[in-house]
């Protein structure tokens, strides 16, 4: 394999990898073609492991037939055309988050809320940490302010800490889950006695989904999250309003994916080629 050539053959929507042989295999370019040239290769080289291992008997008869039989076992093989090539027997599995650890989120959230403020927006700070493949330590940071007639009146800062599995997290294109759990601080200018600077903490629960899109370096993701709280706030007059024990809060964002081995998966994949 030293001296040997091997080429990637390219057309407007198909690739192939042509081998030592000449002889063709498709390439998987559903990520990129980095990725789906260096599969094709560990699969061509995993093949041949293969017929070396079982192939004894074939080496012998290539022996008996002399030079002419060793010249027609390096001429290239009849090939079935590209379009009509069976799966692979033995896939490598792939998926375009496979390679990755985790990553950092930001987001912006819209909760909704009831009476004259309904709904709160802020930012969102998540940190995902892989456990293994497609489960995820988070850990998120949000705040809610009031917006409508007389915004800024209320508003709520929460930190939670839970699990994700799936997408952003452990998967660039796809959909997740996760469950968090967490403390809330709610504030608000005026409670519904007419008392002055109120605020409370209550504990938090969330559970949600997301969908992810690899976009280039980022993720664009976006999704949605049930809250629930043991405790809450109401204002008073003359705009009363309060946070809902039970709420519904939407999300939007991008992520930045962190990549296992210190770098793409493509340099994994090119390292273990190697």
């Amino acid at each position: 394999m030293e001296s040997a050539t091997i080429a990637v053959e390219c057309d407007a929507t198909s690739a192939w990898l042509i081998w030592t042989d000449a002889s063709k295999t498709p390439i998987d370019v559903r990520t990129n073609i980095v990725e789906g040239t260096l599969d094709a290769i560990e699969e061509r080289i995993a093949r041949a492991k293969r017929a070396g291992s079982s192939g004894g008997s074939a080496s012998g008869e290539s022996s008996a037939t002399g030079p002419e039989g060793a010249a027609a076992s390096k001429a290239p093989s009849a090939e079935i055309p590209p379009d009509e090539v069976p799966p692979r027997g033995e896939p490598f599995e792939r998926s375009s988050g496979i390679d990755l650890e985790g990553g950092v989120g930001l987001a912006l959230l819209t909760e909704f809320w009831s009476g004259a403020y309904t709904a709160g927006m802020g930012p969102r700070l998540d940190v995902g940490v892989g456990l293994g493949r497609k489960l995820s330590v988070v850990i998120s940071e949000g705040a809610r302010f009031a917006v409508g007639p007389g915004s800024g009146q209320m508003m709520t800062f929460d930190l939670q800490v839970g699990l994700a599995y799936g997408a952003p997290y452990q998967t660039r294109t796809g959909l997740g889950v996760m469950m968090l759990f967490g403390a809330e601080r709610l504030a608000a200018s005026r409670d519904i006695s007419g008392t002055q600077g109120v605020w409370t903490w209550a504990a938090t629960a969330s559970l949600g989904a997301r969908a992810s899109l690899a976009t280039g370096p980022l993720d664009a993701w976006i999704g949605v999250d049930g809250m629930l709280r043991s405790d809450t706030i109401e204002t008073g007059q003359p705009k009363p309003a309060s946070v809902p024990t039970l709420s519904a809060i939407l999300s939007i964002g991008c992520f930045l994916p962190a990549f296992s081995g210190g770098g793409s998966g493509e340099d994994a994949k090119k390292s273990a080629a190697r």
